[in-house]
């Protein structure tokens, strides 16, 4: 019992001083300090998106680092689709679902009445290009990107290039794009203010 109001006294000493309570939730809050690897994020994701989209086996899974979140992407993989699925931004120091969209992925199929132009792409799109080409284009629409970081997750048909502020404190959001693999085109840009 002694031992017991000893912990509870110093749970509510820690906490009156502004420090952490090192009460029940110390366990949740060491694996909060510690972080959240990838597949527990991308398991986070598919619990909330299991509550709306019944048939998550439909979906390719993609997660992207970027920075202190992670970005779990639901690519749709029926090939006749743009691939348009949602998307859930997950803290790295908490496990918290900070945001969800959902946005295409990939270009939609050609129409069949559709006429061909230029000679089509030999050969997929490789990360470094897709992440010059994004590099390319959010200097010229966001500016210097000297506190920016960049990582390019491979989707189906895209790839998914994500910058992020390397400094987490930081407010709003920097670009993000969904680069087409074989026209290099880019499907999405998305800036967050």
């Amino acid at each position: 019992m002694k031992r017991y109001l000893l912990l509870l006294g110093v749970c509510v000493v820690s906490f009156a001083l502004g420090g952490p309570a090192p009460c029940a939730a110390h366990g949740r809050r060491a694996q909060a300090e510690a972080g959240i690897g990838a597949a527990e994020a991308v398991q986070i994701a598919k619990q909330r998106a299991a509550r709306k989209y019944k048939r998550l086996d439909r979906y390719n899974v993609a997660v992207c680092d970027v920075g202190a979140s992670w970005r779990v992407v639901f690519e749709l993989k029926d090939p006749r689709s743009d691939g348009r699925g949602p998307e859930y931004t997950i803290m790295k120091n908490s496990g918290a679902v900070i945001h969800v969209e959902v946005a295409a992925h990939r270009l939609p199929p050609p129409r069949a009445d559709a006429k061909k132009t230029g000679s089509p792409r030999q050969r997929s799109l490789s990360r470094e290009e897709a992440i010059a080409l994004a590099k390319e284009d959010a200097l010229k629409t966001f500016g210097p990107l000297t506190e920016l970081g960049v990582d390019a997750c491979e989707l189906i048909g895209a790839w998914y290039v994500a910058f992020y502020f390397k400094e987490p404190l930081t407010r709003g959001g920097p670009p993000l794009y969904i680069i087409d693999k074989k026209t290099g085109r880019i499907i999405e840009n998305r800036f967050y203010a």
